[in-house]
């Protein structure tokens, strides 16, 4: 077992530590979640398609926000909108993005439907995953931080 380091806070202040990677600056970390949370009907799914967009393609700029300059293989699982409905949102917010998107996931998947969405993701070969909408991928309270942790280990798991 490799034991923690600790130190002051001035020594900590010091140190030569790398700085971090964005997907997008200040906005989208390189490791690690992100999650966009807000009242319904708000537009987090037309943002979030508006981010696929962005590290599918390394171009645009997200909220005044510039991506990385790469293209990432982006699949965005749709839980939430009925598929017309984010058929028409694609066509209004990237067209001829390359991201990867899916029809209407069964809701409360991640458990029941594990070896399908396993499988989506081994033949995608994602960088990035945008789930939406967190409460019809799961059956636990998102509303509590027990519950989305609870939620998120689920995801992570896939």
């Amino acid at each position: 077992m490799t034991p923690i380091k600790w130190y002051t806070c001035p020594e900590f202040s010091k140190l030569d530590l790398p700085s971090p990677r964005w997907l997008i600056e200040g906005l989208v970390p390189g490791d690690g979640w992100t999650l966009v949370y807000a009242y319904p009907k708000v537009g987090k799914s037309i943002l979030c398609m508006q981010i696929g967009h962005a590290l599918a393609t390394g171009t645009g700029d997200v909220l005044g926000f510039k991506p990385a300059p790469s293209h990432l293989r982006v699949l965005y699982v749709q839980a939430d909108t009925p598929d017309r409905t984010f058929q028409e949102q694609i066509v209004k917010v990237a067209p001829s993005s390359p991201m990867m998107v899916t029809l209407s996931c069964p809701p409360y998947a991640p458990e029941q439907h594990r070896p399908a969405l396993e499988l989506l993701i081994a033949e995608a070969k994602p960088h990035v995953i945008i789930w939406d909408c967190l409460n019809k991928l799961t059956t636990e309270d998102y509303n509590t931080v027990v519950g989305a942790v609870r939620a998120l280990q689920r995801l992570q798991r896939l």
